[in-house]
């Protein structure tokens, strides 16, 4: 179990993801048995928060890391409600030395710089999407789960060869606040700016969804995607825009 302690700190400091400031811990939740109520985390102790934090999830242990040029991350609300890759993206990026983020809002190092996660599609919402062209049938349902991350399950079906099926998770891009990705709907015959999320997590293998509503509140998407089998690559730039069903 990930015991995250730093929402429950004295707010005199903070625990910052690369940096471990000064800090007296004032509640611990039942995980934490290792730390006692009244302890004091500094900078020299940054080799004994790693137990309070987490378990042995190496993914996590790379974000807490002091010795690193990259970024900062700083949660002011719960960090389980970002996906990990979304914020190793931040701390790769070096436009920024660091990133508050709280709730729906991420803000750039300098004052004034946030901007709010797209809620395309809202959190908790869960959707259908289809598109044919030829002999090839795509159905996509995708649900969101936090602010950065989709569920999604992607059934392809080329009639007279085969068939593909996939299922997992796929983040937001990282620098969505550089600007939206746009998508052509070859439905309405339209430009959209679209939510596009990305699941690469396998070497070589790319899947991209790009989702937006219309003015009536429609569902539309886009779906890029290889290594899928004996069935052929799909690009968004010649497979027909997915409908909401």
């Amino acid at each position: 179990m990930v015991c995250w302690v730093f929402w429950e700190i004295e707010m005199k400091a903070l625990v910052v993801l690369g940096t471990v400031f000064s800090a007296t811990i004032v509640h611990l939740s039942s995980c934490c048995d290792t730390i006692n109520s009244g302890d004091t985390l500094s900078e020299n102790d940054s080799g004994k928060i790693m137990p309070y934090l987490c378990d042995d999830s190496s993914a996590l242990r790379s974000v807490i890391n002091e010795d690193s040029d990259s970024a900062r991350v700083i949660f002011e609300s719960d960090p389980t409600l970002y996906s990990e890759r979304f914020i190793n993206g931040l701390k790769e990026y070096g436009g920024y030395k660091s990133f508050t983020i709280k709730d729906s809002t991420i803000c750039m190092e300098r004052a004034g710089e946030c901007e709010v996660f797209p809620d395309i599609p809202k959190i908790g919402t869960e959707f259908l999407l289809t598109g044919k062209k030829d002999h090839l049938a795509i159905a996509l349902k995708v649900q969101r789960i936090n602010y950065t991350t989709i569920d999604y399950s992607l059934e392809m079906v080329e009639f007279g060869n085969s068939s593909h099926n996939i299922s997992g998770e796929a983040d937001i891009q990282s620098l969505f606040f550089l600007g939206a990705e746009i998508r052509y709907n070859s439905y309405t015959d339209e430009v959209f700016f679209v939510t596009e999320f990305s699941d690469n997590s396998k070497d070589s293998c790319f899947l991209k969804i790009g989702l937006q509503y219309d003015e009536n509140g429609t569902l539309w998407g886009w779906i890029d995607k290889n290594c899928n089998g004996k069935v052929r690559d799909v690009s968004s730039d010649d497979f027909p825009t997915l409908v909401e069903k």
